[in-house]
């Protein structure tokens, strides 16, 4: 079996890279908070490099083999969570197992894995209703997500899902109607589902020119500090620790939902663009797995997995520079946050096992290729 080792040394390196930008940032944080964040956040990427050795010797097709296991068991702490969780800033999301855990991080790992198995050997271009299972794969841990409340994590399972059904063979046909009904079903969530600070985020952002100066203290006020922080920072920054809006505490939640808006206010243009193009290149180092391999199972894991990453790193930016309604979502990796942190490395763990079995094994193997197109061909009979 050839295996490739600077694959998995570059997507170690650039993972461990947004770990160190991260820690910089939020020792600046900490000092203006006097809260002593990065001891608590070094303690977890202890855990979190522990776990990504020992995870990345497991091969990946034992976590697709237990993947409904996995499912429902993250199925079960999000039951546990209206039950026995713990109330934060209106919400309720996490569970003191000891240490305090958030569920929904977790399932969004255990969705990926869970959706690798179920779709490895379908053919979902051939007929409509094999797209009701991924459905209900996909509706149960949304919907319970979604009553914490927690709106942004919940969205972040239809970019997930969309992908790795193109991945699987959805045609493009399907791809762009299931393009359309999430729009219909997104003016409609608005209109109905959405509570009233919600609907006023959105408002908020997309109309904030019509805002008046009462609007911006109230649901506009994270938006509005936000925009601020971005645009003091100029081209080089305020300098490391020396930025304004981070000494007056004037940005909420600054450690983890407006991380990059520290970022961009301390370091400045520069900052900003240097942590994208880490993030971007992470990103094409995670997709490159994907199409190298042939190997069912490990594409759609990577799919899977680059997917989340990028999906919630561009929606946590533009929250921070006003283009996206405001929501509570850590940056990957860079955020204060040990759950976050840890669902993460465990994802680095599996895609460094993806790139060190799967990347050649099965690229010259006819004999697997053959039987995946036989199976597909079974399908559609």
């Amino acid at each position: 079996m050839i295996t490739s080792f600077l694959p998995r040394l570059v997507i170690l390196a650039l993972a461990g890279a947004l770990v160190a930008f991260g820690l910089v940032v939020q020792a600046s944080v900490s000092d203006a908070m006097g809260v002593d964040l990065v001891t608590r956040q070094l303690q977890w990427c202890v855990v979190a490099a522990a776990a990504v050795i020992l995870l990345a010797f497991v091969p990946y097709s034992w976590w697709v083999r237990h993947a409904y296991l996995v499912y429902g068991g993250s199925l079960f702490l999000l039951a546990l969570v209206p039950v026995i969780g713990v109330v934060r800033n209106n919400s309720r999301r996490w569970l003191e197992l000891g240490v305090s855990v958030q569920p929904s991080e977790l399932m969004k790992f255990a969705f990926i894995i869970a959706m690798a198995r179920l779709l490895r050997y379908r053919d979902e271009g051939s007929r409509a209703a094999s797209l009701l299972v991924p459905g209900l794969f996909f509706a149960v841990p949304v919907l319970m997500i979604f009553a914490q409340p927690d709106l942004g994590t919940s969205l972040l399972f239809a970019p997930v899902a969309l992908a790795m059904l193109f991945a699987a063979g959805l045609s493009v046909r399907r791809t762009a109607a299931i393009l359309g009904g999430g729009v219909g079903f997104a003016v409609i969530g608005y209109a109905f589902f959405l509570k009233p600070y919600q609907q006023a985020r959105v408002l908020s952002t997309f109309f904030r020119d019509r805002l008046t100066d009462a609007d911006r203290l109230v649901e506009g006020y994270q938006l509005e500090q936000a925009l601020h922080s971005v645009g003091i920072g100029g081209w080089w920054g305020e300098g490391w620790g020396a930025g304004a809006q981070n000494r007056m505490n004037a940005l909420p939640y600054r450690h983890n939902d407006f991380i990059y808006s520290v970022v961009c206010e301390e370091w400045g243009f520069v900052g900003g663009l240097t942590l994208v193009l880490l993030m971007f290149a992470l990103l094409l180092a995670i997709f490159r797995v994907a199409v190298a391999t042939r190997d069912p199972e490990a594409r759609l894991l990577a799919v899977g997995v680059g997917t989340l990453i990028g999906t919630q790193s561009v929606v946590h930016v533009g929250v921070n520079l006003g283009a996206v309604p405001t929501t509570g979502m850590t940056l990957p990796f860079v955020s204060a946050g040990g759950t976050s942190l840890l669902s993460f490395a465990f994802a680095i763990a599996i895609v460094l096992n993806l790139a060190g079995r799967s990347a050649f094994v099965f690229a010259s193997d006819p004999v697997r290729e053959q039987m995946d197109r036989l199976r597909r061909l079974a399908r559609a009979r």
